[in-house]
């Protein structure tokens, strides 16, 4: 499919050789090297004429070197034993390399992406290799062309794999440019901070976007090693060093060497190592949109990552080009899945119990980028009767469905970190708010989709989870429990208690439904909460789901109630009895419920916005609640009133501003944040 591609590992083999060679000066590696590497010049005598022929970009000869991911690994090789080569076979290396970059004429990639800096890095590099062939000139002109999109700027790429090849390949066309403001660019900077906050428990990487379970977690080492030597950052440091414990025990592989080559040429042990903590996050709202939940920083932790990036408002030049150029229509633009909102991984006490859809089997598309093989809400138009099997209601031809993403909520209140993600999809007239309740205390999470139509008709929402094991299930319960993971052993000794508390009764009904299907090279189990009817414009329609991590030989048995807000459509509540102790986490569906229209500020009125939840009743965001026996706290996110039992335990009080037209008026601002007390 991708035409010629000669074999790696040679290129691996002589690349260590060459690399040993520099160090301990033996020229019988120096020799192993280049006979190696010469080698590449005649095995694209095999390829047949018949093939050769069906590709014009091969009308000067076929490439001994697939332009993209091999030349960068066979210069440095090259140029670590240059004093051991003849001047005949250095020609002739160099002609390698010529007869490889040639093709970037019949597609200069360009973008901010990994394919675009790997050419640039690969052009500069033979231009500084080999400096006096006839084709330096272009080379360098090239480079710099197609490093133009990602220099200072940010990467349009969403996937976890493929992250690190644009950061090392724009790592290698700085030193081959000879340009040291890379270390200044802050948006390179804030790529590898991100990282570092989203290292789990297991020491690696989730496996977001297009990737492979644990794949390129070296190449991460390696720009970890990097950034820590640039900016002196022990964050980076401290991430580098939980990869490698991670990776360290695995069997050594050819593939290995090269990242591994990089890490210790770019590593300066003398950066110490410390945890990120509470830094200023550089899990943006505009970049990286990612959410990590994590009760600390150690291997056993409890962890969670969700997604919500988009494509972005960036970079629109860049994604329309390779619209236009590959066969992509199935990725967010680019390299990333149907996955906003999404749940990628979540791990307990070393196991994990959720894990992203995987990459594709079958180029160019594949099938698991589609929303249906993420742990997230998906919809479809009509409804779902349930004479067929949901998996074939649900699924259609895989492409990618443009929607706007943002971060509403990432704060704390008590005991709970609470998150809050809204995705617009104006193609299909619906709104979707995730809120997400973490207690560490407890390792569980409570999800709350908030679904808005935009416009009348019937529709199917259903919140999807993926396993590899039903342990034990119940109406509206399972127990679950992950295998393996593309061949991967997991830890065995903790499950996932994956509940639907049923809503009160009302016009959408509500089912579980489990169904067998293959996901990430796997066979898989599909757990879905699914509720189908008619929804009319500004319906919302709340779904809750509870995961509950705990050893194996255990099960949670909590007491779950869903509260529908009063007056209807305007909230819902979740009471989750447990151990003696009840929470209620109450969440307003409308937003701007209690903003009046009068053109007034501050536009707040706690009575146009109120929300009975039982006992509770506020016109805030996010309301939570604690009680055992006669001891109760509260709080609550964005708000002027909370009352229980009638009782108000804040009101905000008014203050006196200057309105638009010079006028005096008082008003009652909304608090951000109000606990009872300093905590429980």
């Amino acid at each position: 499919m991708f035409g010629y591609i000669s074999p790696s590992w040679p290129l691996a083999l002589a690349g260590v050789a060459a690399f040993l060679y520099e160090r301990d000066r033996q020229p019988a590696l120096a020799r192993l090297a280049r006979d190696i590497l010469l080698r590449y010049r005649e095995w694209t005598s095999l390829v047949p004429a018949d093939v050769i022929a069906a590709r014009p970009e091969y009308e000067d000869g076929v490439p001994p070197l697939d332009a993209m991911f091999q030349p960068i690994m066979f210069m440095p090789a090259c140029a670590r034993i240059r004093d051991q080569v003849s001047d005949a076979d250095w020609s002739a290396l160099a002609q390698v390399v010529a007869d490889s970059l040639r093709v970037v004429r019949h597609l200069p990639e360009w973008g901010a992406h990994n394919r675009a800096m790997l050419r640039a890095a690969n052009l500069a590099l033979a231009a500084r290799v080999f400096a006096d062939h006839p084709d330096a000139g272009w080379w360098l002109e090239m480079a710099d062309e197609l490093a133009e999109a990602s220099w200072g700027r940010w990467s349009i790429e969403d996937a976890m794999l493929y992250q690190p090849i644009w950061m090392r390949a724009s790592i290698a066309y700085a030193e081959a440019r000879g340009r040291d403001d890379l270390r200044t660019h802050v948006t390179f900077h804030a790529h590898l901070r991100a990282m570092a906050q989203m290292v789990t428990p297991l020491g690696t990487l989730p496996d977001f976007g297009d990737s492979h379970w644990m794949s390129n977690q070296l190449e991460w080492l390696a720009c970890f090693e990097w950034g820590a030597a640039a900016h002196r950052d022990p964050c980076l440091s401290w991430a580098a060093r939980r990869l490698w414990q991670a990776v360290a025990e695995q069997s050594p592989t050819l593939g290995m060497a090269f990242p591994l080559m990089l890490a210790w040429q770019w590593c300066d042990e003398s950066v110490p190592a410390q945890p990120p903590g509470p830094i200023p996050d550089a899990l943006d709202d505009l970049v990286a949109k990612k959410i990590v939940f994590r009760a600390g920083w150690g291997e056993r932790d409890t962890y969670a990552c969700l997604n919500y990036r988009d494509e972005g408002d960036y970079g629109r030049i860049d994604r329309d080009f390779l619209r236009a150029t590959l066969p992509v229509s199935a990725e967010k633009m680019h390299h990333g899945h149907s996955d906003e909102n999404s749940f990628v991984m979540l791990v307990s006490d070393g196991a994990v119990l959720l894990h992203d859809g995987g990459y594709r089997e079958s180029p160019p598309d594949g099938i698991y980028r589609a929303d249906i093989y993420h742990n997230r809400l998906i919809w479809r138009d009509g409804q779902w009767a349930g004479s067929s099997g949901l998996m074939d209601f649900i699924r259609d031809n895989g492409h990618y469905h443009p929607v706007r993403t943002e971060r509403l909520y990432w704060t704390r209140l008590g005991d709970a970190e609470i998150s809050r993600t809204r995705v617009h999809d104006d193609a299909r007239s619906l709104l979707w708010d995730r809120t997400v309740w973490f207690f560490p205390g407890l390792d569980c999470f409570v999800v709350i989709d908030s679904a808005c139509a935009l416009r009348a008709g019937p529709r199917t929402l259903a919140a999807l989870w993926w396993t590899t094991d039903i342990l034990d299930r119940g109406a509206t319960w399972c127990d679950t429990h992950i295998s393996e993971i593309q061949g991967w052993r997991n830890r065995d000794h903790r499950a996932l208690w994956v509940a639907f508390p049923q809503p009160a009764p009302g016009s959408h009904a509500f089912r579980m439904v489990i169904e067998s299907a293959r996901r990430c090279f796997q066979q898989e189990q599909m757990i879905a909460g699914v509720r189908s009817g008619d929804m009319l414009p500004g319906a919302w329609v709340n779904l809750v789901s509870v995961l509950w991590a705990h050893p194996r030989d255990t099960k949670p048995a909590p007491n779950i109630v869903v509260l529908d807000a009063q007056p209807a459509n305007r909230g819902v509540a979740v009471s989750l009895e447990w151990q003696g102790e009840t929470r209620t986490l109450a969440v307003l569906n409308d937003l701007k419920a209690g903003l009046v229209p009068d053109d007034v500020r501050p536009r707040y009125r706690a009575e146009p916005g109120l929300a009975r939840y039982g006992r509770i009743e506020s016109d805030a965001h996010l309301v939570y609640m604690r009680q055992r026996g006669e001891a109760q706290w509260a709080g609550f996110i964005n708000g002027t009133l909370l009352r229980v039992d009638e009782a108000d335990l804040y009101r905000g009080k008014p203050y006196t501003m200057l309105q638009e037209d010079r006028s005096m008026q008082p008003g009652v601002p909304a608090r951000f944040r109000w606990q009872s007390g300093a905590g429980w």
